[in-house]
């Protein structure tokens, strides 16, 4: 007499490790890995694939750098010989090409993550704009364009962006200008407070930018010159 072989009893719906409830509870479930390389692709193409794709010069929604002449530099070297020999504060009244002029003489060393390549600014609608072109944060490429506002409120940041893209602006003034004031200590020795009473002023009118402060660096022209 043969001896029939039972069947195996399919399994019960929803008994499946690969089920609705099994990928929800994390417990022997394939198809959750998938789930989280997709979530680390999508979170890589917001943070690295703008960095990537942005030309070397600079984001291209932005103006490009204005020229300086050499009159531009000559005028510059003139006004830091009088500025140097100046009691604190040190008082400076430059023009835009002068004032880029001197963000091309700027040698910052890494700190807080952040590694300065290029310094440059532009008048925006209402103020002016501060671009800092570099690497860090895991990107090679980033840039960080500050922009302030105009008197009265003179040195006040009214906006932050990362690679293009604005910071909202609870995280811009909870965790972005503490970074910057970090960074600013930490690479230029520079102690400044953005939003509150500081030793370093700067007044943005529509044709000139006026410094003051400290500035050691401005007393020794070979740092200040970053050759």
């Amino acid at each position: 007499m043969e001896r029939i072989q039972s069947k195996p009893a399919p399994p019960k719906k929803g008994s499946s490790g690969c089920g609705l409830r099994g990928c929800l509870s994390f417990l022997g479930c394939g198809c959750v890995f998938p789930l989280i390389f997709i979530v680390i692709l999508g979170i890589a193409a917001i943070f690295l694939l703008p960095s990537l794709s942005a030309p070397s010069s600079g984001p291209s929604s932005l103006p490009k750098p204005v020229e300086i002449s050499r009159e531009d530099k000559w005028s510059l070297q003139d006004k830091l010989k009088t500025a140097a020999s100046q009691p604190d504060p040190i008082k400076l009244n430059l023009t835009l090409p002068e004032f880029n002029a001197l963000l091309s003489r700027v040698d910052l060393k890494l700190a807080a993550g952040f590694a300065l390549t290029k310094a440059w600014s532009f008048p925006s609608q209402d103020g002016l704009s501060l671009v800092l072109e570099g690497s860090g944060f895991w990107m090679r490429r980033l840039s960080v364009v500050l922009q302030f506002a105009t008197p009265p409120e003179g040195r006040r940041l009214k906006k932050m962006l990362f690679n293009e893209h604005p910071v909202p602006e609870r995280l811009m003034r909870g965790v972005g200008i503490p970074w910057l004031e970090r960074w600013l200590k930490d690479s230029a020795g520079i102690d400044v407070h953005i939003e509150g009473p500081s030793e370093y002023t700067v007044t943005i009118a529509s044709d000139e930018i006026a410094l003051a402060g400290p500035f050691p660096w401005l007393r020794t022209p070979h740092q200040g010159e970053g050759q």
